[in-house]
């Protein structure tokens, strides 16, 4: 008989689908717009309708699976409820549910359009981030009703729940993350979110310290993104909002984006950006915020889309449990900023590390990634513009010099008084008390190491095993695989410890390393 149409059959759909994500995070991987203009610096809003997925779509037949119209809706359906979330019935993936204090305030209150507003309560413990598992005993078996019965609608006690290192454990995920690690060059991983219709406070105000692609696979969701607040001094900028710290709106100010988010939409949210969620209210008027605090436009990779969202009723967005992936881009987890950097070749030195930065764009500065993966690339005059390609890939050489000389200007900014030598102003010679910078081979050695052999071990790691060849999540060995993987990553991070002369660093992953071979000895002797 006749040959079944390209995409036509479910495996045809699902290479279409990966075919266009790829085409996808590699376009937005290799834009200098993105580079330059909202890596670490603003969110950035990308609508179903304008996520490009194939330049040469116009080319094809329209009647293609590869033609534009399909092309743009990748995002839309890649993790659902129904054929991938049941996957968990039956299996030993536990996930995580919204504490009481949270659903307590979750389905009542006021509309809290302005973004301002307690979530209705005025609980204070509604205004931090805390999670519960979803079972009891987390050695026995996930039922559906484990995870039905947390998806409850609000009004009966009901909230979001969510499942970490989906990556692992989800062969479509999987996919996803090798597609992304190969587009980006850098460490990632994916957790799942799920919430019901109705929801006031999905999650409080909180931020995180990867940068994420947040990619809307079923239902909507309202985003609040915000710009960094002002530090305290006392929270951890990567981690407010969470372990009993509360962001105020007096804090944040309004918010850089303010939309509902769709199926098929992705969302970039630098680590850092305060960002809320709820599945109650829509946008009067669905403005849709340029990052920079504008409204009317959410800038699409080719900074040529204008996005126009018609206006609708809550009801009507809100009608389907809200999915979505967030795909994270772990820098400043696996340390990969000149934070890093400089504090292992400090301790290396045996010289003091720790400091107190006052500025707040000086410690912002000490957080940028260290010249790798997808930030490893030269761009023509063009290309800086927008105009050019995805620019041309530094040499591993090139790379590293330029992490040194980076380094260096950081280390001078953050401490001006305490250096002398080569680019150091306000001091002589003999300046008591002033010390040496680290020589440009001992920087060297830092950066070669972190860009060679620790980031090559993680995306190896991630390559080859953790998300290779992933089954079912209802499979024993899908889940040992993963913890495999897990532990592994902690023993690059001891090892990390161990080359920047940081013991104290390299017993800490040790001990939790140790701390989950003790747990998963403890379930196995509970079954």
């Amino acid at each position: 008989g006749d040959a079944a149409a390209p995409g036509a059959t479910a495996e045809g759909k699902a290479a279409h689908r990966g075919e266009s994500a790829r085409r996808f995070l590699e376009s937005l991987a290799s834009s200098p717009s993105f580079v330059g203009d909202y890596w670490h610096r603003r969110p950035l809003l990308v609508r179903s309708s304008d996520v490009y997925a194939d330049a040469d779509a116009e080319d094809e037949d329209e009647s293609s699976p590869s033609s534009s119209a399909s092309s743009l809706s990748w995002a839309d359906g890649a993790f659902t409820v129904e054929r991938d979330l049941r996957k968990v019935d039956g299996s030993y993936v536990s996930g995580h549910r919204t504490s009481d204090a949270l659903r307590a305030n979750a389905g009542v209150g006021s509309d809290d359009s302005d973004g301002g507003g307690d979530g209705g309560g005025g609980n204070k413990s509604a205004d931090t981030w805390d999670f519960r598992p979803i079972k009891d005993d987390p050695a026995r078996v996930t039922s559906w009703d484990d995870v039905s019965s947390s998806l409850r609608p609000p009004s009966s006690g009901g909230g979001t729940i969510y499942f970490n290192n989906a990556g692992s454990l989800w062969p479509s995920l999987a996919s996803l993350c090798r597609l992304a690690a190969r587009a980006f060059g850098l460490p990632v991983n994916v957790n799942v979110y799920v919430t019901p219709p109705g929801t006031v406070r999905s999650v409080p105000p909180h931020t995180d310290r990867q940068d994420v692609l947040v990619v809307q696979t079923e239902g909507a969701k309202r985003w609040r993104v915000y710009g960094p607040p002002k530090r305290n001094g006392r929270a951890d900028p990567l981690n407010r909002g969470k372990g009993g710290d509360a962001l105020t709106p007096e804090e944040m100010g309004p918010p850089l984006i303010d939309a509902v988010v769709r199926r098929g939409d992705v969302l970039y949210v630098p680590a850092g950006f305060p960002h809320e969620t709820d599945t109650s209210t829509v946008v009067p008027d669905d403005p849709i915020g340029d990052g920079d605090g504008g409204g009317g436009e959410a800038i699409a990779i080719d900074e040529k889309v204008r996005v126009h969202q018609q206006s609708t009723s809550a009801e009507d967005v809100f009608r389907e449990t809200s999915v979505h992936l967030t795909l994270g881009l772990d820098t400043h987890v696996w340390g990969l900023t000149y934070a890093h950097l400089r504090w292992a070749a400090l301790q290396r030195g045996g010289k003091p590390f720790q400091i107190r930065i006052e500025d707040d764009g000086e410690y912002w500065a000490s957080l940028e990634t260290v010249p790798c993966g997808f930030l490893a690339r030269k761009y023509d005059d063009d290309a800086a513009d927008g105009d050019g390609d995805g620019g041309k890939r530094m040499t591993s050489d090139e790379a590293v010099d330029l992490a040194v000389r980076e380094l260096k200007a950081i280390m001078i900014r953050l401490e001006p008084g305490r250096w002398r030598g080569e680019g150091v102003t306000g001091g002589g010679d003999d300046d008591d008390g002033r010390e040496d910078l680290p020589s440009d081979e001992d920087l060297t050695e830092v950066a070669r190491y972190v860009l060679r052999d620790h980031l090559g071990a993680f995306l190896r790691l991630q390559r080859e095993e953790m998300f290779a060849d992933v089954q079912d999540p209802r499979g024993e060995e899908t889940l040992m695989k993963a913890y495999r993987c897990t532990q592994e990553q902690n023993r690059i991070m001891e090892k990390f410890g161990a080359f920047s002369k940081n013991e104290a660093t390299r017993r800490s992953f040790e001990a939790t390393r140790l701390q989950r071979e003790a747990t998963l000895s403890d379930k196995r002797s509970a079954q």
